[in-house]
């Protein structure tokens, strides 16, 4: 029993010494990576500074040899490559400039166009604006024109004896304030139908000037002076 009981402790002994021993084994090995990293780094970039180079006329002569020499690869061995001869390669390129170029101007004009449309549009709407400005005015001049002139009738009508026109020449027409048609002539102002002749003279009435037409023309006449009686002396 003891003896079973001293393997069993002994081979627990043993085990965790191994386990420990193996944590200690990869925190050492973890420590070392990361130093040797850091070394690396630091390694690298001291190369690359140290590896600054200044470009020199002797470093652009290098690459234009190995340039001249893929072109003359390519010139020589095009055809085993897939590619086109130098020839097609410049007229492909050239025909790409030509399109390009072609394209460019055709955008421009285009848009140059539409500008002008535009500008065009926007001509012809102040264009309209305008018109349907004069033609606002010329309507508001001829209302107050029209009216005017109405007014200006209907005062000289309503002043001079002119009666406005109505229905009917008894009650609304030329009667008492109208021309001398038979039996309306001028009964209310003075004006008898004496002479025979359409527009009569007559008297005046109310001392207020009468219109005469002569020679077909409407011709005011003042009414006389007043004249004022010398005051009568008395007989002795």
């Amino acid at each position: 029993m003891n003896f079973t009981h001293n393997i069993i402790f002994s081979f627990a002994s043993k085990k965790c010494y191994t386990d420990e021993k193996l944590k200690r084994g990869v925190k050492t090995m973890k420590i070392r990576l990361l130093f040797i990293l850091t070394l690396i780094s630091v390694t690298a970039f001291s190369a690359a500074a140290q590896q600054r180079r200044t470009l020199t006329n002797e470093n652009l002569e290098k690459y234009r040899q190995k340039r001249v020499a893929a072109e003359r690869d390519l010139r020589e061995n095009y055809e085993r490559l897939g590619f086109p001869s130098p020839e097609e390669l410049e007229r492909q390129i050239e025909e790409s400039r030509q399109a390009r170029a072609e394209l460019a101007d055709r955008l421009r004009t285009e848009n140059l166009e539409r500008e002008r449309l535009g500008l065009e549009r926007e001509r012809l709407n102040l264009d309209r604006q305008i018109a349907e400005s004069e033609a606002q005015q010329r309507s508001a001049y001829q209302s107050f024109s029209n009216n005017s002139f109405y007014e200006g009738a209907n005062d000289f009508f309503l002043n001079y004896g002119y009666a406005p026109i109505g229905s009917g020449f008894p009650n609304y027409g030329f009667g008492d304030y109208g021309y001398g048609f038979g039996g309306y002539g001028f009964p209310g102002y003075g004006y008898p139908n004496k002479r025979g002749n359409r527009f009569n003279r007559g008297n005046f009435r109310y001392n207020q000037p009468r219109m005469e037409y002569r020679n077909n023309l409407p011709v005011f006449v003042a009414p006389p002076g007043r004249r004022i009686a010398a005051p009568r002396s008395r007989g002795r």
